[in-house]
């Protein structure tokens, strides 16, 4: 790995993105960016609170931007970015250029019962998690590195992506 790559850490919110990438990067002993937190830096408002009031389509872009600016750094990190950012075509060129794509599964069910647990997060229904997870499947296998069961225990993830990554 060069000393520019990061890894990115990517799957449906609410899958575990933000615990797995801080143990990671605890683990890696390198900077943790949290795009989410990002975000709400940027905007003082949380995604939801942003997407309530400029729409999901803004919420999108600035996520995808958020994400780009992260990757920009030459000091390796790990990120956890929002799903929503695979449909950008500019995310799709350069992530393969600069991370390790790591990708969390979770059922919709459980994922819809993780996501009602933080208040940063839009509502979603079933339908529309199904709907996204369809529109964004072909994505998500283009970059993936490594997929994982968002089912596992924080450290079995932290493990199996260290173990990828050979180190």
């Amino acid at each position: 790995m060069s000393a520019s790559t990061h890894v990115v850490v990517l799957g449906a919110m609410g899958v575990g993105k933000t615990t797995t990438g801080e143990a990671l990067a605890a683990e890696l002993e390198w900077r943790y960016v949290d795009s989410d937190v990002d975000l709400e830096r940027l905007t003082g408002v949380s995604g939801a609170d942003f997407a309530a009031e400029h729409g999901v389509p803004a919420l999108h872009e600035l996520e995808a931007a958020v994400l780009l600016g992260a990757l920009s750094s030459g000091e390796r990190s790990v990120i956890s970015a929002a799903a929503s950012t695979v449909e950008n075509r500019l995310v799709r060129e350069l992530l393969p250029l600069r991370a390790v794509v790591v990708r969390l599964v979770l059922s919709p069910s459980a994922t819809l019962e993780r996501q009602a647990q933080g208040a940063h997060r839009r509502p979603m229904s079933e339908e529309e998690l199904v709907r996204l997870a369809e529109r964004r499947e072909p994505f998500f296998s283009m970059l993936e590195d490594v997929r994982l069961d968002a089912g596992s225990s924080t450290d079995e993830l932290v493990t199996a992506i260290v173990e990828h990554l050979g180190m």
